[in-house]
């Protein structure tokens, strides 16, 4: 069984870590090393913890229910990227006439735009009326 393989190295890595974190940080390893090292072993500890879950009534299909959602978020997360991708596209030429300034913003601005305000310094201030409506509406929609 795989699993059981699974268990015999992350009880090793704990231990290692453990005998490292006593006898070698004070002397030749760093902190952070010891600290990254159970990190990296932890993560298939979650998942072991996870297949446990899977087995019971509640747990299994509360847990299935939270991967459907995750998977569902992360479906409407790409979708909304590629539209405010669209979106920052379109505009940031608008916004920024000049290359240098559009190389510094660049087109991710959009996308964090939804999430929060987003400063937009550097823009002309010399655009058409009708063309700063228009800009302005777009970002009411981006936002």
């Amino acid at each position: 069984n795989i699993w059981n393989g699974l268990d015999v190295i992350l009880i090793l890595t704990l231990l290692i870590g453990l005998v490292l974190w006593w006898f070698l940080v004070p002397w030749a390893l760093s902190e952070h090393a010891v600290n990254s090292f159970h990190a990296l072993n932890l993560l298939p500890c979650y998942v072991r913890l996870l297949q446990i879950f899977e087995l019971s009534e509640y747990f299994g299909t509360l847990l299935f229910t939270v991967f459907g959602m995750a998977q569902d978020t992360t479906q409407f997360l790409v979708l909304l990227g590629i539209i405010s991708l669209g979106f920052s596209c379109s505009l940031t030429p608008i916004l920024y006439p000049s290359r240098s300034a559009r190389w510094s913003q660049g087109v991710t601005w959009g996308f964090w735009a939804i999430f929060g305000d987003v400063n937009l310094e550097g823009t002309e201030e010399d655009l058409h009326w009708t063309v700063k409506i228009c800009v302005s509406f777009l970002q009411y929609l981006l936002s």
